[in-house]
């Protein structure tokens, strides 16, 4: 026996109790997880092997010890579990799908083979079975393998918590793959035989794993550790720009977008990447000056000239002096939404085309009626059938103003709600009432309302209705009022006001003493931009109608957007 080993007696025990209580500790930390179930049983069986070289060596008798070396023979195993929980944590495709159970044969089948050749052959051998060293072959073949597969993966990931956890399982690897090479050579060369520690492989291993946990936060599942993941996964392109906006990191979405690798935009400005570079700048620009900015369409320029369609949301970083250190850019391809986009706008002109021509030959028809009925009318003379013949053109001209009604309902929300000034709307909508004795006026100075661009149809309902319904107006005025924090868009006139029972009614379908659709419309039009309207005037005291504007809806000529 080589000296050595006896040295060590003490070490084996330790590794034994360390990697036992490392499994333990990891398993308690998500019970469920597969991969923490795979490093527990490797971490048992590791223990269990070191925990049998230390009674063979610390029994005297050689029955016993003997025992307890057939005890250790479950190494195979132990390699094959080690070699399991790094296909889990590089997450190997042959651990998927159809793939996986055919992979676990072969590891675990030569594995459990192994064992029972070495559990049967004992340790009373002068040279070592061909079964046996083909059995510690193997063993190097495993560990050579995961130790690979660690430093691929931690060369293919991004850096970050987890790049050093996989730095840490591999120098963790590194220590038993070099004592195992070393015993094969030590019948070759003798001097090999002192860098035989399988005592010192096993703590080292374990201190490594046990250094990943507590600093990288390996088997613990937090930001930190699954940020890289995240980034490199995301559908999402996603860069990382400086205070310049020089892109100082991509991941693998925004790269393929681009059809470029990674290496090729790093440095270059962000806006180089874009359809319209000046365009881009002035986003950018906004991200620095408003430190965010959500869903700004743009395009990408591919280096085959190809322009991708993007929505663009970023966020400025600040450093500990508040000054702007650069930003994170998010871009979504949105090639799909906007094919979809135009197919629906395409969609919804050919049925506006197809309303326009109904509704026209409708009205057509509608004229027809009406000038037959006149002539009926003319040619009868019992009161009866006069009666009958007025109900039957009053029901005709119901229909022509419902058919009416419709050409400005379908125009509803088709169009992006733009600013638009108040004063000169109202001024411009007054201007078909020029002919009734009624004055009306703005008092709104320069504020502007962001609203659907049928806004202009709302002040005129609101005029109309007013001469229609409240008696002898003589004045309509439109004005701007601010109460408890909201903002009022308000039209009153001095006619005999609403009564209290007709309020709730008032912005139904069908209700009123005319078409009943102004004031409906009217609401509709203005919920487009969260607006609401309802009257809170006083009988006798003319009608008020107040409209309530979201908060950054209204502005004052000059002011940004």
């Amino acid at each position: 026996m080589v000296p050595w080993y006896e040295l060590l007696t003490l070490l084996f025990f330790i590794a034994a109790a360390a990697v036992a209580l490392l499994g333990a500790f990891v398993l308690g930390r998500d019970p469920g997880s597969r991969l923490h179930q795979v490093f527990f049983l490797s971490s048992i069986t590791g223990s269990l092997w070191a925990f049998s070289e230390f009674m063979r060596l610390a029994l005297e008798s050689p029955a016993t010890a003997a025992g307890w070396a057939a005890m250790g023979a479950v190494w195979p195993v132990d390699t094959a579990l080690a070699l399991h929980f790094i296909l889990l944590f590089t997450r190997n495709p042959y651990l998927r799908g159809l793939r996986a159970p055919w992979t676990l044969a072969a590891l675990y089948m030569p594995a459990v083979a192994f064992t029972f050749a070495a559990y049967f052959m004992g340790t009373g051998y002068t040279d070592i079975p061909a079964v046996i060293l083909l059995a510690y072959v193997w063993t190097l073949v495993c560990a050579t393998l995961a130790w690979l597969l660690c430093i691929r993966y931690m060369l293919r990931i991004p850096d970050g918590a987890e790049r050093r956890q996989a730095r840490l399982i591999a120098i963790g690897i590194t220590v038993p793959l070099l004592s195992g090479f070393s015993y094969l050579a030590s019948d070759v060369a003798s001097f090999f035989v002192y860098f035989e520690l399988p005592a010192v492989t096993a703590l080292w291993y374990t201190i490594f794993v046990g250094y990943a946990i507590w600093k990288y936060g390996l088997f613990v599942i937090t930001p930190e550790t699954t940020a890289d993941t995240i980034v490199s996964t995301m559908n999402d392109g996603l860069m990382l720009l400086d205070d310049e906006n020089r892109i100082v990191e991509t991941n693998a979405a925004l790269t393929a977008m681009l059809g470029c690798g990674r290496d090729g935009s790093a440095g270059a400005l962000a806006g180089t990447l874009f359809a319209d570079p000046a365009e881009a700048a002035k986003i950018l620009s906004a991200v620095r000056t408003d430190g965010s900015v959500s869903d700004c369409e743009t395009a990408l320029a591919q280096r085959d000239g190809r322009v991708i369609p993007v929505s663009l949301s970023g966020a400025g970083i600040r450093s500990d002096d508040g000054a702007f250190a650069g930003a994170v850019v998010i871009l979504r391809d949105i090639a799909e939404r906007k094919m979809h986009e135009n197919a629906l706008r395409e969609s919804n002109r050919k049925l506006a085309l197809l309303s326009s021509i109904t509704r026209h030959d409708l009205l057509n028809q509608v004229m027809v009626i009406r000038g037959y009925l006149s002539f009926a009318s003319e040619d009868a003379r019992d009161p009866v059938l006069l009666d009958r013949l007025a109900k039957c053109d009053a029901a005709a001209v119901t229909i022509q103003q419902q058919v009416e009604f419709t050409r400005d309902y379908q125009d509803l929300g088709q169009q992006s709600p733009v600013w638009q000034n108040i004063c000169a709307v109202v001024e411009r909508e007054a201007a078909s009432f020029r002919n009734y004795p009624v004055t009306i006026r703005a008092d709104t100075g320069g504020a502007q309302v962001y609203a659907d661009p049928l806004f202009s149809r709302v002040v005129y309902n609101l005029i109309d209705n007013a001469l229609r319904h409240g008696g002898d107006v003589t004045a309509i005025t439109f004005s701007v009022r601010h109460d408890n924090g909201s903002t009022f868009l308000c039209c009153e006139d001095n006619g005999l006001g609403v009564l209290p029972e007709e309020k709730d009614g008032l912005f139904r379908w069908g209700v009123g003493r005319n078409t009943g659709h102004g004031l409906f419309l009217a609401r509709e039009i203005l919920a487009i931009t969260g607006m609401t309207i309802q009257e809170t005037g006083s009988p006798g005291e003319g009608a008020r109608f107040d409209m309530r504007v979201p908060d950054g809806n209204i502005r004052h000529e000059g002011e940004d957007t």
